[in-house]
This record gives C-alpha cells, sequence and structure tokens, in this order.
C-alpha cells in the first residue's frame, strides 16, 4: 500500500500541535513526493531543522493507485482515501500539508478560472516554475478544525523543483503559528500569496485562508 511514515516530537516546541505532511495519493505520485519527503524526514531525524510541533511525514500513501480525484466522494471509499480520513482522524492535525504531482497537460486546467465552473473549487496559484498552492478537497476539509492550516501543493512532473519545494516545506516546519506560517509563505512570494489567499475567501467565506 505505502511506504514507511516518520514521526518527529519536538518536547516543549508546540508539543502536541500535529503537522502532517503526506504525498502519493493516487495514481504514480509517489516518484515525485517520495524523494522530497523523504529528505524532509531526513532532516528532521538529523535535527538539522528548527521545527515548532510534532511533524509526521508520510512519503507515499499509495505506490500505485488508481487517479480518481481527491474532490471526488468515490475517493473517499477506496483504500488510499479511508487509510488518509482514518489518519487525518487519529492525528488530528493543526497543520495540513498534501502534495501532488502533475503533467504538463494538466497545467492550464488546474490554474484556470473556469475551475469554479468545472471542478467546484478555486484554481491553482503558480508560485515558481510549476510549483503551485491552493486549498485542499472541500470533502477533507471538513475534518479539520476551522482554524487549522491546510495546503496543497502541486509538484511539476517535468522540472526539477525539489530545492524550492523543500524551501517551502521547512518554512511550514518552522512556523509556530498559522498566522506566522502565512507571514513567511507572504514573503516568499507576495503577490501569489496575495491572489491565492482571495481565491480562498472567494470560496471558503467563514473560514480564514488556508
Amino acid at each position: 500500500m505505502c511506504g514507511a511514515i516518520y514521526r518527529f516530537k519536538r518536547f516543549g516546541r508546540g508539543e502536541g500541535i500535529v503537522k502532517f505532511f503526506v504525498g502519493g495519493l493516487h495514481g504514480e505520485e509517489c516518484e515525485q513526493t517520495r524523494p522530497i519527503l523523504e529528505r524532509l524526514a531526513r532532516e528532521c531525524a538529523a535535527s538539522h531543522l528548527s521545527f515548532f510541533g510534532d511533524a509526521v511525514i508520510l512519503p507515499c500513501l499509495v505506490e500505485r493507485g488508481q487517479h480518481v480525484s481527491v474532490l471526488r466522494e468515490e475517493y473517499y471509499r477506496m483504500e488510499a482515501g479511508r487509510r488518509l480520513l482514518s489518519l487525518v482522524r487519529f492525528l488530528h492535525p493543526r497543520f495540513y500539508f498534501e502534495i501532488h504531482s502533475y503533467g504538463m497537460h494538466s497545467l492550464s486546467r488546474l490554474t484556470s478560472a473556469k475551475r469554479f465552473e468545472i471542478e467546484g473549487v478555486p484554481p491553482f496559484v503558480e508560485l515558481e516554475r510549476g510549483i503551485l498552492i491552493g486549498s485542499i478537497s472541500p470533502i477533507l476539509r471538513k475534518e479539520f478544525r476551522r482554524d487549522a492550516f491546510c495546503l496543497t501543493v502541486e509538484i511539476p512532473k517535468w522540472r526539477g523543483v525539489k530545492e524550492r519545494v523543500l524551501a517551502i516545506l521547512r518554512a511550514c516546519l518552522a512556523a509556530e503559528s498559522r498566522d506566522a506560517l502565512l507571514k513567511a509563505l507572504r514573503r516568499m512570494y507576495p503577490e501569489q500569496m496575495r491572489k491565492a489567499e482571495e481565491l480562498f475567501r472567494m470560496f471558503y467565506t467563514e473560514i480564514e485562508p488556508f
């Protein structure tokens, strides 16, 4: 079904606040997500990172699964979706980061303004070099507290962006609150984050980004 899951605790620095990073949710995404998230886990294990809270890292949820969209109820009835729901309900993460990968042919669909009409969710925003961010599936978002921080990161399959994605994930690990994380991401990508937050507020009217 999947590879190892790693958990790292920081006693006295946000102990009990869980940050959950998961990749390889469907199809063959593990090829892109596993190297990045395993590197992040190695850095945590070696104490190379200053991180806040308990970090849980699952580089590959499903090795070679069906490519059913996480926007569909069907996904959460499949083995991969059921396991994801089980982990979210067990861990109660305050921060959740879902890492996907996509092919060049999907870029226009993921970033199109018509995504509201076609798929019922906001378009992704490109940070740089094909790295996209956006909200998670509304189906899964219901499993989290209103003040939880939940972010999807899409990685381009055709371009090497490992170091840039790791820089984003390290900022996520280090942040001591959702406001601190938003400020860190705004410093890294001011215009892109402004756009992403505007799109989020158009879709979710009762919770703050993300």
